[in-house]
């Protein structure tokens, strides 16, 4: 309500919150009409293990699952290949019934008065984050709006896509330069002149870049994007196979960008980058029996006459959107990148 909370549920703004008739019928018995957006699935996968929520986003290859849990939205990507059964109906478990049974009478006057008050005169800023996306190989376009998801049902983000129509047209490009944050993960695309200039134009802004995994070969006609950029030394990657085990690099666990991460696994193959820039700040590592890499740093460069803050991390494997230390990861990186790191610590 008034751009506040998970999109899990209807948004009462526009409901008829006069009618505390109509209010209380619905704080009473929440599942009793449901609207079909919202009806929860229940899915039953290969393994045996089921899952329950909103069905968010779909494609021919993934299922996202929403719930509400702990006061913020919880996302699970599931692969259709690993579905057995979808289905649609039942109760749904993140609307609390019982509501008002523990509740003195003055609150629920309070809670009825909320419900039914006007828009805050001022709201909490909206951030408008791009997210450039372009990386077939990853399945840059799933995971991003997947992540978008989360972003805008749970934090002050509004999200423009900028999705990859060929290797060389990305739409949405124009909207660029009004945006607060741009977030790349982009693989080889060769974008027109025009395009590939309102890139730089914004990055020599100096406003805030976040790269993801491909990022640092996003632009095959503009490569020095990594080492100018993110600083990075992208040389190839070992090869797939061996599980990358990911850890906090050394005396960096008090950094606001690892608050509430732990250490993980990720099945991405592990890149090359040896010799990242001097004035980078190396915050995870990733071994595998042939070595250790950086996985993920940060770095503050001149630009536009500001103090860019970039990241970088070469994790984003489509798996490693599903895993919730990833996601605290790339949630602490918007906030930030944004300066704002309080309103995405939750």
């Amino acid at each position: 309500m008034h751009g506040e909370g998970g999109a899990v549920g209807p948004d009462l703004t526009s409901a008829d919150r006069n009618s505390r008739h109509q209010l209380l019928v619905n704080i009473v018995d929440p599942s009793g009409a449901i609207r079909p957006e919202f009806v929860s699935h229940r899915v039953a996968l290969a393994d045996g293990r089921t899952a329950t929520g909103l069905v968010t986003t779909q494609s021919a290859e993934s299922l996202t699952l929403t719930t509400w849990e702990n006061g913020k939205p919880a996302v699970q990507v599931l692969a259709r290949r690993d579905i057995e059964s979808a289905e649609a109906g039942g109760r749904v478990r993140s609307l609390p019934e019982k509501l008002l049974d523990g509740l003195p009478h003055d609150q629920i006057r309070h809670l009825f008065a909320y419900l039914q008050a006007d828009p805050p005169a001022a709201g909490k800023k909206k951030w408008t984050v791009a997210l450039v996306s372009g990386s077939l190989e990853y399945k840059s376009d799933e995971s991003l709006a997947a992540f978008q998801q989360v972003l805008e049902a749970g934090y002050p983000v509004e999200c423009v896509r900028m999705f990859r129509r060929t290797d060389t047209d990305i739409a949405g490009l124009d909207k660029l330069a009004d945006c607060d944050l741009a977030i790349f993960f982009t693989r080889r695309l060769r974008p027109s002149d025009s395009q590939l200039s309102l890139i730089k134009k914004y990055v020599e802004s100096g406003k805030p870049v976040l790269g993801v995994r491909t990022a640092s070969h996003g632009f095959q006609n503009w490569l020095e994007m990594d080492t100018l950029v993110y600083g990075g030394d992208y040389k190839n990657h070992n090869p797939a196979g061996p599980v990358c085990k990911v850890d906090l690099a050394a005396g960096r666990a008090g950094h606001p960008i690892l608050a509430g991460v732990k250490p993980f696994a990720s099945p991405a193959s592990l890149y090359k980058n040896e010799k990242v820039a001097a004035d980078v700040t190396v915050l995870l590592t990733g071994t595998i029996p042939k070595g250790t890499e950086p996985v993920a740093w940060t770095r503050e460069r001149a630009a536009g006459g500001k103090s860019q803050r970039v990241f970088y991390t070469s994790l984003g494997h489509a798996d490693d959107f599903t895993e919730p230390n990833f996601r605290r990861l790339l949630l602490n990186a918007v906030g930030w990148c944004l300066r704002d790191e309080p309103a995405f610590a939750k």
